[in-house]
This record gives structure tokens, C-alpha cells and sequence, in this order.
């Protein structure tokens, strides 16, 4: 089984950072999961599943949850 992502909803807020909120489901720690993830200065993302300090996914999964919102934040 693989990872699963999906992107609810991108807002950009005026400040130029973005909110982004996300599910899915880490195939590696066989659970699912659900955050608002807010990437600051086009590159430091900041949220509860990527948070080193709180149970953070693995680092396959957070890979992909930073490389997928990237792609859509540059066709915005």
C-alpha cells in the first residue's frame, strides 16, 4: 500500500504565506491523518503531522505532502 494525499483547500493569505488543509493516510505508520498546514516565505512549512515534537508522519509521507503542495502553489 502507498501513501494517499489530498488537498482540500489552498488559501493565500494576505501576508503571501498559505494555508493548506490536507488528509491522507502514512502507509509506513498505517494511519490516517488530517492538518492545516501553513507554508511561510514560500518554503518553512509549519503543521501538527510535520512537527518533529508531535508524532510527525514519516519522513516519506512528509516528503510528499511538501512536494504536492509545492506543485500547486506554483500554478497558482
Amino acid at each position: 500500500m502507498s501513501h494517499t494525499l489530498t488537498i482540500n483547500n489552498i488559501e493565500k493569505l494576505s501576508n503571501g504565506n498559505y494555508n493548506v488543509s490536507i488528509e491522507g493516510y502514512d502507509a509506513m505508520q498505517n494511519r490516517h491523518f488530517s492538518d492545516l498546514i501553513t507554508v511561510q516565505d514560500g518554503s518553512f512549512f509549519r503543521g501538527n503531522v510535520i512537527n518533529p515534537k508531535l508524532q510527525p508522519l514519516s519522513n516519506s509521507c512528509i516528503a510528499l505532502i511538501k512536494t504536492e503542495i509545492m506543485k500547486l502553489i506554483k500554478e497558482l
